[in-house]
């Protein structure tokens, strides 16, 4: 499939939905490793003559100090701080984004793609920028309040509803071709693999899933306000979203997903 992957914050079940859980957990993450550029020193150039015979001149404690402890303690800070605010790897557990991420697949989101959001707050500190349609997004769930991932489909000013499981945006109905039975089923699926369809949302296209299981399939028009998103999980029978709890803040959102880095049968960008 073109899209899977993550590292390690769970994402917990979700609540008010029918069948295996949908969401993710609230486990702590685990920050992907991200190097830092080792530090140097240079020492003053002088406008002394150089003459012959002359000795190198001794290096002071000071020196020794700063290139033995200074530097690389300045450089250990940098790589966590660089982990902390720019990368995060998340895992998740439930079916709500198959066939996109499988359960426990690992992948890894970049934590700058719209704005700087620190480890201890609930939104963005600094916002620099908006999801697209078709973004998969790790976001704040307004429901219960855990780390979950889901597929932006609408964004500020859209209207967004559901005939049929058939979904449209602004009156036009997204594409939906038939693409066979999935193959890539979470453990917590019984049951033949549900059919799998592919989406097109302008130049973006990725698989979602339904299997007919008692979620409502129609959804009157919602226009998604001014900073704020509509989000979908592809799994559209086993995920709680925003036909639910309506559109969520771009605040809320933590990252962009990049690429699987740990998955079941599939490893590369996330699409």
């Amino acid at each position: 499939m073109g899209h899977r992957g993550g590292g390690r914050t769970g994402l917990g079940p979700e609540p008010g939905v029918p069948g295996p859980p949908a969401l993710w957990g609230d486990k702590p993450g685990v920050l992907r490793a991200v190097g830092a550029p080792s530090a140097s020193y240079s020492p003053a150039v002088t406008d002394e003559p150089t003459t012959v015979g002359r000795g190198k001149r001794p290096v002071s404690w000071g020196k020794i100090v700063l290139l033995a402890f200074v530097y690389p303690f300045a450089a250990v800070v940098f790589a966590l701080l660089i982990r902390v605010a720019g990368v995060e790897a998340f895992e998740p557990e439930g079916p709500s984004m198959e066939p996109t991420l499988q359960n426990g697949d690992r992948f890894v989101v970049d934590k700058t793609a719209y704005g700087l959001f620190l480890p201890w707050s609930a939104e963005a500190a600094i916002n620099w920028g908006e999801p697209e349609r078709g973004d998969v997004v790790v976001i704040r769930s307004p429901s219960a309040g855990i780390d979950i991932v889901k597929r932006v489909v609408g964004i500020s000013g859209d209207v967004i509803a559901f005939t049929d499981n058939h979904l449209s945006i602004n009156g036009e109905v997204v594409p939906q071709t038939p693409q066979g039975q999935c193959m890539e089923i979470s453990l917590s699926v019984v049951g033949d693999s549900p059919p799998c369809f592919e989406e097109v949302i302008g130049d973006r296209s990725y698989l979602t899933s339904w299997e007919q299981a008692p979620l409502p399939t129609s959804m009157d028009p919602v226009e998604v306000p001014p900073g704020q998103v509509f989000i979908l999980g592809d799994h559209r029978d086993r995920s709680n979203d925003s036909r639910f709890f309506g559109p969520v803040p771009v605040t809320a959102i933590k990252g962009r997903a990049l690429f699987i880095y740990m998955g079941h049968d599939f490893f590369g960008a996330v699409r």
